[in-house]
């Protein structure tokens, strides 16, 4: 939950133009994570053995609920140029931040090749390990690039 303030501004030259867009949210980051997982197992014999949990979930699953401050910024650069009355060329590049974020893999721990079936090594009694009890916070960030051809009639 955040304001956003921004400015937008654009520069004309003939018929070519160039838009930018600023954009900054400050505010709550509210993030929630379930881990639920199960395993079956397929016998030769054509039965099968159900149980809770797996190589990356615990048996009952975790839920994980955090709020974090965070600043998310944006930025949008626009070129544009009219080449003809009815055709128009543009390009732009996007980039968008975002402080405090939790990715999914980082809510499983890793595994064990004692937990893995299909491995000579596997355990039946051995239980994930490694389970997160906090939401890990990282940065994230994502860049785009557009391009266009516009008919106008």
């Amino acid at each position: 939950y955040a304001p956003q303030v921004g400015l937008s501004a654009e520069v004309a030259y003939g018929r070519c133009s160039l838009n930018a867009t600023g954009k900054l949210g400050l505010g709550l980051l509210s993030q929630n994570a379930k881990v639920r997982g199960g395993t079956t197992l397929h016998f030769a014999d054509g039965s099968t053995a159900v149980s809770d949990g797996g190589v990356f979930a615990p048996a009952g699953g975790a839920s994980l609920s955090e709020d974090h401050f965070a600043a998310i910024p944006e930025l949008d650069l626009t070129a544009a140029c009219q080449l003809t009355p009815h055709i128009r060329i543009h390009a732009g590049y996007d980039f968008l931040y975002v402080s405090q974020l939790t990715r999914v893999a980082s809510t499983v721990g890793a595994p064990d090749s004692r937990q893995v079936f299909q491995l000579n090594s596997y355990d039946p009694s051995v239980r994930p390990s490694g389970q997160v009890s906090r939401l890990p916070s990282d940065s994230f960030w994502v860049q785009g690039l557009t391009c266009g051809l516009e008919f106008q009639y």
